[in-house]
């Protein structure tokens, strides 16, 4: 199980990488990103982000979770195959 300081480390090396600038307001927190970021890597940040948001008040079993990791794993695969061209 990831701990709050785990998670504070992740979010400290993902925004030495590849943020820019983190802005917080009282309604959202915005992220800016170089602009020649790779799009595909920041598709995938966000949707870890809507994944944590979402599941912070899942009563989701870890089964239901193994099948959808199942699929999602999947996915994933697929489309580093595409994007390396194997």
């Amino acid at each position: 199980m990831q701990t709050s300081r785990d998670s504070a480390s992740i979010s400290v090396i993902f925004c030495y990488i590849y943020c820019m600038k983190i802005e917080s307001t009282d309604k959202e927190t915005i992220f800016r990103f170089s602009s020649n970021q790779n799009i595909d890597e920041l598709i995938d940040i966000i949707d870890y982000i809507q994944f944590k948001k979402i599941t912070t008040k899942s009563k989701a079993s870890q089964t239901d979770l193994d099948k959808l990791l199942m699929g999602v794993k999947k996915g994933r695969f697929n489309k580093l195959k595409a994007r390396i061209g194997l």
